[in-house]
């Protein structure tokens, strides 16, 4: 469930009200939606507030009917896909991958630490970003009338040098 007006539309499906539901971003609770027992994990898909809900696979359809029947639509994934594209959250597999650092990510922003005391990682992070710079750097970029023909993996080039490649496409 993800926009604006997410906690008002929660707020009568949650036993106990929106104030159950995890207050920081990325935290994670239990609660009960109507009937239905979940996990709720506080997330942003496409930029706006909103919340991911981890349910019994039995109970799937039934939380889902109490949702859309509190006036909360459904909206197709390309429509998400390019919410989530248009906020620079990059995806998993697609935009990032084991070999990518956190500082070529816009997640630097609101998942790194660099007064939390010694974690795993934190050495490299530190030292990209006080000592030097990092090698590639997810953008996001907005193509003239006309490039229709772009495509998801195609190189990015600046001056006949490749400088980098298309990742996720809307």
């Amino acid at each position: 469930v993800q926009g604006p007006r997410t906690l008002p539309r929660l707020h009568g499906l949650l036993e106990g009200g929106a104030e159950t539901l995890p207050s920081d971003l990325h935290g994670v609770a239990p609660c009960r939606l109507g009937d239905t027992d979940a996990i709720a994990f506080r997330a942003s898909l496409t930029g706006e507030d909103g919340f991911l809900f981890m349910t019994e696979r039995a109970d799937r359809d039934r939380l889902l009917d109490a949702l859309t029947a509190t006036g909360i639509p459904c909206i197709p994934e390309d429509a998400r896909e390019a919410l989530r594209i248009e906020a620079g959250i990059p995806l998993w597999g697609r935009d990032m991958d084991a070999t990518t650092r956190i500082s070529e990510t816009p997640l630097e922003q609101n998942a790194v630490s660099y007064t939390k005391g010694c974690y795993t990682g934190q050495e490299v992070i530190a030292k990209a970003t006080y000592i030097g710079q990092v090698n590639r750097l997810l953008v996001g970029l907005v193509f003239p009338e006309g490039a229709e023909d772009v495509a998801a993996g195609d190189p990015v080039r600046f001056a006949d040098k490749e400088v980098g490649r298309i990742t996720s496409l809307v």
